[in-house]
C-alpha cells in the first residue's frame, strides 16, 4: 500500500508542478546592449517563431505590448509562418509592424517547408518589408547609422554541400566589414560560436523554442532541434569577446509543453555611448 501511495503522491505533485508551469500567455523580455560605434539610443523589437499563433483578436495582445514600447525597428527571424496552419496570422503581423516601424526579415526552417514558399517570401516583400537573403542594409535612425544583414535558414539551400559551402560563404559575405554597428539576423543559434568569430556586434536568433522545459538554475531546455539534448544555446543572451548573441524563446503556443518556458516577445535597446 505504501508505495502506491508514494507514487500516487508523487504523480500529483507532478501534474500540479506541471499546471503551474505551463504558460498560458507571453512574457516580455527586455535586453540593454552599449556600443561605442555611435550615440543615441535605438529601440528595438525581436519576433520570433510565432509559427502563425494568433496573440488576441487581429494579434491584439503582441501589438499593444509593442506599442506601449514604441520601437524603431522589427527584427523577425523566421518561422513567422507555419506549414500546417494558415499563413494569415503571420501576414497579419508583419503587416501590422510593417505600419509602427522599419522592419526587416530572415526566413526559417518552416517557410521552407511551406507549399507556396515563394509566395509567401513575395507577400513580405510587396508589404515594403526588407527581406534579408545574404543581404545588407545601411540605415539611420536619429542619427545612429548601423547595418543589419542576414541569411535564410540552411533549409533554403538546396544540398548538404550547398549548405556547407554557400551558406557559410553567405555568413561571412554579411560580415565583410563595415565601421557601423551591425546586427546580423539569422534563425538557427547554433552557429553562435561561428558568427561571433565573424564579428557581428549584435546576433538575433530563434528556432531552439527555449528547449522546451527548462529548471531555472539548473537547466535552460532539455532539447532544442538542432542542438539536441540539454541545448547550448536554447534562449536568452550570450557574450562573446565583442559579439552579443540573443536566442529568443519565441511565439509559440506549442503543442509540446512549455515547462517554466514561456513565450516570449523581446525588446532590445542598443544605446550608444561614443
Amino acid at each position: 500500500m505504501l508505495p502506491f501511495v508514494v507514487i500516487a503522491a508523487f504523480l500529483l505533485i507532478a501534474v500540479v508542478v506541471y499546471i503551474l508551469s505551463v504558460p498560458r500567455n507571453f512574457t516580455v523580455r527586455k535586453y540593454i546592449i552599449k556600443t561605442d560605434k555611435f550615440s543615441g539610443h535605438i529601440k528595438t523589437v525581436h519576433i520570433s517563431d510565432l509559427h502563425n499563433v494568433m496573440w488576441g483578436d487581429g494579434q491584439s495582445e503582441l501589438l499593444e505590448k509593442i506599442d506601449e514600447y514604441s520601437p524603431d525597428i522589427a527584427f523577425f527571424t523566421g518561422d513567422i509562418a507555419d506549414e500546417y496552419s494558415d499563413t494569415a496570422p503571420a501576414v497579419l503581423m508583419l503587416k501590422e509592424m510593417q505600419k509602427r516601424c522599419m522592419c526587416f526579415y530572415v526566413a526559417g526552417n518552416h517557410e521552407r517547408k511551406l507549399e507556396n514558399t515563394d509566395d509567401f517570401i513575395a507577400t513580405i516583400r510587396s508589404l515594403d518589408i526588407t527581406v534579408l537573403e545574404a543581404d545588407k542594409d545601411q540605415i539611420t535612425v536619429d542619427d545612429c547609422s548601423i547595418t543589419v544583414c542576414g541569411v535564410f535558414d540552411p533549409r533554403f539551400y538546396s544540398t548538404e554541400e550547398a549548405y556547407d559551402e554557400k551558406w557559410i560563404s553567405d555568413v561571412k559575405k554579411c560580415a565583410e566589414y563595415n565601421e557601423n554597428f551591425t546586427v546580423f539576423l539569422s534563425h538557427r543559434p547554433e552557429k553562435a560560436e561561428f558568427y561571433a568569430e565573424n564579428g557581428f556586434d549584435l546576433v538575433l536568433c530563434g528556432h531552439a523554442h527555449g528547449g522546451q522545459i527548462r529548471i531555472p538554475g539548473i537547466f535552460n531546455g532539455i532539447y532544442a532541434p538542432h542542438q539536441g539534448l540539454f541545448p547550448k544555446y536554447a534562449g536568452g543572451r550570450y557574450d562573446f569577446d565583442k559579439t552579443t548573441v540573443i536566442v529568443s524563446r519565441g511565439l509559440k503556443k506549442d503543442w509540446l509543453p512549455r515547462t517554466f518556458n514561456p513565450p516570449e516577445l523581446v525588446f532590445i535597446d542598443i544605446i550608444g555611448e561614443q
